[in-house]
């Protein structure tokens, strides 16, 4: 498999070309061109599942494994399983990652080196990750040796255990892992070929090189939560894990199909209502037009508010009326044509548990029906109503 280079935008591709993605790596995959073409001036959403496509500005790129083509040639490179525990602070008081991998490089049996990340040599396994298609999740199991009793004083030193703890499991060739992994290729020669000395007398060696390092070619991240301890002995600590959308208590979806309650907080930004102070003003007409203008002092409306008026001279129409225009220190409304063309009127957005206009701020409050919302954003608007009205109005 040639070489991939990094996606660049606006860049011209031949069919069969290779890229990686620019910000999205360790996904497991690269991206053959298919269609050639120039790409695009944003990088697109990878795909991330094999051979599934995406369009690229002109180009079309289709999903590759990295590591695929490599297990199926006769003598594939050992599988490297890695293992990353990640605490959170508000949960676990301090926000740490653990590193382990249950084998040792093949330079001294330290740690192995994976993206420049050292994973502690600790005995470690997993099982229980294979998904069966019974419809059920997996819920794969950790076991960490505890003969030193590491585990123990770390769970001793979190107030609520390891649980929902975050665990990665990476997954990588050796033949990809970091150059510091293996040997150094010798020392460096002099043309007769004895060592070249340093002035202490040592030899100078030369530094490991891994033709094949590549910190983006690793299956598809796996990542769990711990759910819960299921066993914890002077031998060994075992956890069982689960998938983020699998957490015991969680319940999809989050929100109740409920008909005549609304769930949103009034006012709120979900509720999205910000009505402006009850005010006093004038209103005139010019006869026998239907158009009445309201002047009022910073009456903060905008046109498409919703706001009751009390007409308390003339003949006008008290009720809900939609603001049409509206200006600095006056707006218009549409009304039947009245016998009187001016008088005083009283504005306000505020509605009572039943409803009602009120003029006392400490009396607005949603009643959460439908009914509410339709007094203070209209019958005919669309509402953000909390919840579900359709909801038991058909039967089957």
């Amino acid at each position: 498999m040639t070489a991939p280079s990094v996606w660049l935008s606006s860049n011209a591709y031949s069919v069969g070309d290779l890229v990686r993605p620019a910000t999205d790596i360790g996904t497991g995959f690269y991206f053959r061109a298919t269609v050639a073409g120039t790409t695009g001036t944003v990088e697109p959403f990878w795909p991330t599942i094999i051979e599934n496509t995406v369009q690229d500005g002109t180009v079309t790129w289709m999903a590759v494994s990295i590591v695929a083509g490599d297990m199926q040639t006769p003598a594939p490179s050992a599988i490297i399983e890695l293992f990353e525990l990640q605490l959170f602070t508000d949960i676990h008081g301090v926000n740490t990652t653990y590193r382990f991998h249950a084998g040792t490089n093949l330079v001294n049996y330290g740690e192995v080196v994976w993206k420049g990340n050292s994973y502690l040599r600790f005995p470690i396994e997993a099982d229980g990750f294979e998904y069966n298609g019974q419809g059920t999740l997996p819920r794969p199991k950790i076991r960490v040796s505890n003969i030193l009793g590491t585990i123990t004083s770390i769970l001793l030193s979190l107030p609520n255990g390891l649980e929902a703890a975050k665990v990665t499991r990476i997954r990588t060739l050796a033949k990809y892992l970091d150059a510091v992994n293996f040997p150094a290729p010798g020392f460096l020669l002099l043309e007769d070929g004895d060592n070249l000395l340093l002035e202490d007398g040592s030899s100078f060696q030369l530094e490991p090189v891994n033709a094949t390092e590549d910190y983006t070619a690793e299956f598809p991240q796996e990542i769990y939560y711990i759910d819960r301890k299921t066993a914890e002995n002077r031998e060994l600590v075992e956890f069982e894990m689960v998938a983020a959308f699998d957490l015991a208590g969680v319940r999809a979806p989050k929100r109740q199909c409920i008909s005549n309650v609304c769930q949103w907080v009034y006012k709120s930004a979900e509720c999205g209502y910000t009505p402006v102070a009850s005010f006093t003003g004038t209103y005139s007409r010019t006869s026998p037009s239907t158009t009445l203008t309201v002047t009022a002092a910073a009456h903060g409306l905008s046109p498409g508010d919703q706001v009751h008026l009390t007409f308390t001279t003339g003949t006008a129409l008290t009720g809900s009326y939609t603001v049409r225009t509206a200006a600095s220190g006056s707006f218009t409304i549409t009304t039947v044509a009245t016998t009187t063309t001016s008088g005083n009127v009283t504005a306000t957005q505020w509605y009572d548990t039943g409803d009602v206009p009120t003029t006392v701020a400490s009396l607005d409050v949603c009643a959460k029906r439908l009914t509410s919302c339709q007094s203070r954003f209209g019958s005919n608007s669309e509402l953000p109503y909390g919840s579900f009205p359709g909801i038991g109005s058909t039967t089957s």
